[in-house]
């Protein structure tokens, strides 16, 4: 299917939910990475943050040039009630190293707003635009 649009797209980019583990899901993503890296294409993948201290390195080596992690809420606090059994601060982790690994402008996140922070309390969490850009 690829070879059939490889000239009409710019980018190929991988989303994914965890089903199973988070484990399982970034094996997932390494391997659809590795299988599509010969088309020439860059691809971009999105999904849960590989667990702390394990960067992610695996997915720049098969071949992926940028990542998503997503931050999910402004602050710990909403994280931890959003977000129970996540790790707020690894996330924060991962997103520092895969800036080392991918480069600046590389390394993306989104968050999630209206879940009862206020406009102050929100912008240290897009201190994650400033880390990477």
């Amino acid at each position: 299917m690829i070879t059939a649009v490889k000239d009409d797209i710019d980018a190929i980019s991988l989303t994914s939910g965890v089903i199973g583990s988070v484990e399982e899901d970034e094996k997932r993503a390494v391997a659809v990475v590795q299988a599509v890296a010969d088309f020439g294409i860059p691809v971009g993948v999105s999904i849960y943050p590989p667990l702390p201290g394990t960067p992610p390195q695996r997915l720049k080596d098969a071949g992926a040039c940028e990542v998503k992690f997503n931050i999910e809420a402004a602050t710990p606090t909403l994280f931890h009630e959003m977000c129970p059994g996540l790790d707020y601060a690894a996330t924060w982790e991962i997103l520092e190293d895969s800036v080392r690994i991918f480069g600046r402008n590389r390394v993306f996140s989104n968050v999630i707003l209206g879940l009862g922070e206020t406009d102050a309390r929100w912008r240290p969490a897009s201190a994650v635009s400033r880390r990477s850009a």
